[in-house]
């Protein structure tokens, strides 16, 4: 489990462990804290869409081209 959560952990700070939760890394107590909220979150996201039938996931290509457009979201 523990190979596993560091290779998981490789640039990035956060992973899922089944059946045993999360590890999550961060500069700092808070955050790590803020962090750990936000993978919860995206997990209860999930999990709701789950039980709405299958979510669509975007892949690497889509996924940046989201953040960079959340980046201005909002903002006229």
């Amino acid at each position: 489990l523990s190979i596993n959560a560091v290779k998981a952990l490789e640039e990035r700070r956060a992973c899922l462990l089944a059946n045993h939760g999360m590890i999550v890394l961060g500069e700092d107590l808070i955050s790590t804290y803020k962090l750990a909220e936000e993978v919860e979150n995206i997990a209860k996201h999930y999990w709701i869409s789950k039980h709405s039938g299958d979510p669509v996931l975007l892949d690497e290509k889509e996924m940046k081209l989201n953040i960079e457009k959340f980046k201005t979201y909002g903002k006229q």
